[in-house]
């Protein structure tokens, strides 16, 4: 029944702007009516008709901020026959009408423990999941929480892409080559600290993938690489997208799904052309994007900073808590410094020659 429940709720994910009656949803995992309701209930602790009205609202309230589509056309799609009716339940849900909800940039941002997000995730989607978090940090948090086990596996996207130069072919053999040279490594060392961490991604089939990353330009350039590649294989699992907000320990209170096609050029564009994507990226992406292209220049915020403050001895925190919105580690600013210093060397040599 598991399988069965696993496989129906990616259907419904596809389906939800048809009819979804329980004789239908029955019929596909051959049981009665009655039989699987009460087996479905047991599964996921809710009703049938409440997992996929929940589903149904979640979707209308991403067509309501991402587009300019009439509410009564969005309450078609989610199956309601009025505007009316399709609003009096979208107020149960959001305690917004779909209006106000679209004035005002969607319901007011909250926040969740990292394990009462995991929990809510749990009761919409009650299969087998895998869940990518940014670092080996976090992934010890979800361990240490429980939230590690047969029906949630927890792995580490432990790289840092904003870093250095890359290959299209994202973990390819190639990929490591290159990857491990710009973050002085082995190869081997590489293997064993990104590519085995993420031996579940690589090697197994879920129904869902829940990707836990933050808003500054270190997760999104390794959320942009995981998407490019999920985008390379072609992948059929649902995502969704957790905003984690790392130094709290906690999540934005809502998920977002999100659809893989066309972030494996986009990936090609930025991190290997060295150029902006073409197309729509999400927000934080976009900006993360530019920040991407610009961060390493000589002019760019950081960089002055850093020549100015180059023999501080706490030049590191300093840039550390200054720039955050990069979130690179003490191990970047390091390389950053090393550069600067060498250039500076380079240059008082240059001077030096030139007086003799």
């Amino acid at each position: 029944m598991e399988e069965s429940i696993q496989t129906l709720c990616g259907w419904i994910d596809r389906h939800l702007d048809q009819p979804l009656t329980l004789d239908l949803l029955a019929s596909r995992c051959g049981y009665s009516p009655y039989h699987f309701s009460v087996l479905f209930h047991q599964r996921c602790g809710i009703s049938v008709k409440s997992y996929v009205t929940h589903r149904r609202m979640q979707q209308a309230a991403r067509h309501l901020m991402e587009s300019d589509q009439r509410i009564l056309d969005i309450a078609m799609e989610a199956g309601y026959s009025s505007q009316a009716a399709f609003s009096r339940a979208f107020w149960r849900w959001s305690g917004m009408t779909p209006g106000e909800y679209r004035r005002h940039g969607g319901a007011p941002e909250t926040t969740l423990e990292y394990r009462q997000m995991h929990s809510r995730l749990r009761q919409s989607y009650p299969v087998r999941t895998l869940h990518v978090v940014s670092g080996e940090c976090m992934r010890e948090e979800f361990v240490g929480q429980g939230m590690h086990h047969d029906q949630s596996v927890v792995v580490a996207m432990n790289e840092a892409m904003c870093w250095g130069e890359t290959d299209p072919r994202i973990f390819s053999d190639a990929f490591v080559a290159v990857r491990a040279r710009q973050l002085r490594s082995t190869e081997e060392e590489y293997r064993r600290k990104v590519i085995a961490s993420l031996k579940p991604l690589l090697r197994e089939e879920f129904a869902i993938l829940v990707l836990w990353f933050g808003e500054d330009l270190f997760c999104q350039m390794n959320l942009l690489t995981l998407l490019g590649w999920l985008d390379q294989q072609h992948c059929t699992a649902d995502l969704l997208l957790c905003t984690a907000l790392e130094r709290q320990k906690k999540s934005v209170a809502e998920w977002t799904g999100i659809d893989e096609s066309g972030y494996a050029q986009a990936y090609c564009q930025l991190l290997c052309e060295h150029r902006m994507p073409q197309g729509t990226l999400p927000r934080a992406m976009e900006q993360a994007a530019r920040l991407q292209l610009s961060y390493r220049k000589p002019d760019s915020p950081l960089m002055r900073f850093l020549r100015e403050h180059q023999h501080d001895p706490q030049v590191i925190p300093q840039a550390l808590s200054r720039f955050v919105q990069l979130g690179l580690g003490d191990l970047q600013i390091q390389w950053l410094l090393e550069e600067i210093r060498q250039e500076t060397g380079l240059e008082s040599l240059c001077l030096s020659d030139s007086g003799r």
